[in-house]
C-alpha cells in the first residue's frame, strides 16, 4: 500500500539509509531554530491547506544532524511504481547543521506525510525555520488507500516530541554523557483504530527516538546508538535499546537496529506490505 511506502521512505530518509542523502561542509540555511513537533505540525498543515483540499497528518519525523544534509529527490524512490511522486522541488532542500542539545526533542528539520480524501492524494512536506517546502505529491486516486482507520496526528492529539525525549532521558543519560555531540531523530509512526464485526482494536501511534554517533554520510566504521519507543498518546516508554555499538555503513546515520521492534527496522525488506503489518500496541 502506498501509504506505507511513503511512511517508510520518509523514515528511512531521516535515518540516512536512502541513497543520495549527502552531508556538506556548509551550514545549509544558516543557523536554524530547532522546533518541537507541536510547533512544526501546524506549519505543515497550513501549507498543505493553502494548496487546496483538506489535509491530515498521518506520519512525521524530525532530525538534528551534526553536518548539513542535502535531501535526495524522492522521485527516484518511486521509479517503476504505478504511483509516481510529482511536484518535487527543482532543487534539493537542505537540512542545516545543528550543534545544540540533540536530546531535547527539538529538531532542526521535520518531514510530514499528509493525506487528503477530497481530492484523494498524499503529500510530503519539509518544515525548517518555520517554512514549509513541498517534497512531492501522489495524486492518482487509485494510489491512495483507505485512511478511515488512520489516527489523525495533530499538534495536540499526541504528546509532543519534547515529552517523548524527556521520557527517555534517564535511559539515554549514559549515551548523552559519552556523546556530547551526536545526530538524532524522532519518528512518529501511524496509529489505527478499526472494527470488524464485534471485534475492535486500537493501535496507538509511537515515537521512535534515536541518537547516533555515526556521521550522516558514513559508509564504514562503527558508532554508538541509543533507541527508544514511546507511546505517543500517553508518553509511556515502551522499550529502550542501547547504548550499543552499530555499523555506521549498514544502518546509516540514524539507522534503527534490526529487529528493534519499530515500524522502520533496518533489514533486507524494510517496507511492510500492508498497514496491518505494522507493530500493534494495544491498550
Amino acid at each position: 500500500m502506498i501509504v506505507i511506502v511513503v511512511a517508510v521512505i520518509v523514515g528511512l530518509l531521516l535515518a540516512g539509509v536512502i541513497p543520495g542523502l549527502h552531508s556538506s561542509s556548509g551550514s545549509g540555511n544558516g543557523s536554524p531554530t530547532a522546533t518541537s513537533y507541536s510547533e512544526s505540525e501546524p506549519v505543515a498543515q497550513t501549507a498543505a491547506d493553502h494548496m487546496g483540499g483538506t489535509w491530515t497528518t498521518f506520519f512525521a519525523g524530525g532530525a538534528d544532524s551534526t553536518t548539513s544534509v542535502t535531501l535526495p529527490n524522492l522521485t527516484s524512490q518511486f521509479l517503476g511504481s504505478d504511483c509516481p511522486l510529482i511536484d518535487t522541488p527543482s532543487t534539493s532542500p537542505t537540512l542545516s547543521a545543528y550543534t545544540g542539545a540533540y536530546s531535547t526533542g527539538l529538531m532542526t528539520g521535520w518531514i510530514f506525510g499528509l493525506y487528503s480524501t477530497s481530492p484523494s492524494a498524499l503529500m510530503i512536506l519539509m518544515v525548517e525555520d518555520g517554512q514549509a517546502t513541498l517534497l512531492g505529491e501522489v495524486t492518482a486516486s487509485t494510489c491512495v488507500g483507505d485512511f478511515s482507520d488512520v489516527t489523525a496526528l495533530t499538534a495536540t492529539s499526541v504528546v509532543d516530541s519534547t515529552t517523548a525525549a524527556g521520557a527517555v532521558a534517564s535511559a539515554a543519560a549514559s549515551f548523552v554523557s559519552a556523546n556530547p555531540t551526536a545526530s538524532s531523530s524522532v519518528v512518529l509512526t501511524p496509529g489505527f483504530s478499526f472494527s470488524f464485526g464485534s471485534y475492535s482494536e486500537t493501535i496507538y501511534p509511537d515515537w521512535i527516538v534515536t541518537y547516533s554517533s555515526c556521521g550522516v554520510d558514513a559508509t564504514s566504521g562503527t558508532g554508538t546508538q541509543f533507541n527508544a519507543t514511546v507511546n505517543a498518546t500517553n508518553g509511556q516508554v515502551l522499550g529502550t535499546t542501547g547504548p550499543t555499538s552499530v555499523s555506521c555503513g549498514a544502518n546509516g546515520a540514524l539507522g534503527f537496529p534490526a529487529g528493534g521492534g519499530g515500524a522502520l527496522s533496518s533489514g533486507p525488506s524494510p517496507i511492510p506490505t500492508s498497514l496491518r503489518s505494522l507493530p500493534r500496541r494495544v491498550g
